[in-house]
């Protein structure tokens, strides 16, 4: 992960502002960074086309109700 291995950084010259905006962050203990696996990862509902199975699993992990009727 590039806001703990900074060997890494030296090879990636595209990185931006935001990149060093986390790892002070991350420093500075203000935010901490873990790993998602992906069948758990409730930002793909917002990223992904999602079956109906998941997305509703998602969906009532983030709190929201369905709005049919």
């Amino acid at each position: 992960m590039l806001a703990e291995d900074h060997s890494i950084v030296k090879r990636c010259q595209h990185v931006d502002i935001m990149h060093h905006f986390s790892v002070n962050r991350a420093k500075r203990g203000g935010v901490v960074f873990e790993f998602v696996k992906t069948h758990e990862n409730l930002a793909d509902f917002f990223t992904k086309p999602l079956q109906r199975v998941k997305f509703s699993q998602f969906g009532d992990g983030l709190g929201l109700s369905s709005a049919s009727a």
